[in-house]
C-alpha cells in the first residue's frame, strides 16, 4: 500500500503559516493590511496530459498580501483592495508564471440598517494559474440582509 503523501509533489514536512495584519478604522475611512507567508500551505491540481480525469497535486510555497479600502459615505460606501499571491515555483508541473494579482473596486448602498444592495468587480492584473492558464475578471450583484432575533422581536 503506498503512503498518500508520496502521491502528493512537493510535500516536504508539515505545513507552516505566518500572517501579519493591521487595520484602521476612522469615521469614514476603514484600511486593512494583510501579508501572509506559508510553507506547504497550499495545493495545486494539475491535469494530468495524458489522462483527462486524473489530476497531479502540487503542494507549494507563497507569499501573499492583501489590501483593503472602504470610504464610507452616509448610506453609500465605496469598497477598494489589491490581492497578490507569489508562489515559490519550484516544481516543473507549475507554469513558472504562476502568481495571482488583482483588484477589488466596488460600492454598496444601505438601504436599511439590516440591509444592503452591492456592486464588486475583481479586475485581473496578470495572474496566471499554476496549470499556465490566464486569469479572468469577474463583476457581481448582491442583497444582504441581515436577520436578528433580538432586533425583530423588541418591545
Amino acid at each position: 500500500m503506498t503512503d498518500s503523501k508520496q502521491q502528493i509533489r512537493g510535500l516536504g514536512g508539515n505545513s507552516d503559516y505566518m500572517a501579519v495584519g493591521g487595520r484602521a478604522d476612522w469615521r469614514m475611512l476603514e484600511l486593512g493590511l494583510v501579508y501572509s507567508h506559508q510553507h506547504n500551505g497550499d495545493v495545486a491540481y494539475i491535469p494530468d496530459t495524458n489522462v483527462t480525469t486524473q489530476v497531479t497535486p502540487v503542494v507549494f510555497d507563497a507569499n501573499g498580501l492583501e489590501v483593503y479600502a472602504r470610504a464610507g459615505l452616509g448610506r453609500f460606501g465605496l469598497i477598494s483592495g489589491y490581492t497578490s499571491n507569489s508562489p515559490d515555483v519550484r516544481d516543473s508541473l507549475l507554469n513558472p508564471n504562476f502568481r495571482t494579482r488583482y483588484f477589488i473596486l466596488g460600492a454598496e448602498w444601505f438601504f436599511a440598517k439590516n440591509g444592503k444592495v452591492y456592486s464588486e468587480s475583481r479586475i485581473d492584473i496578470d495572474s496566471v494559474s499554476a496549470a499556465g492558464e490566464p486569469g479572468y475578471s469577474v463583476f457581481t450583484i448582491g442583497f444582504r440582509y441581515d436577520f436578528s432575533w433580538r432586533a425583530s422581536h423588541q418591545p
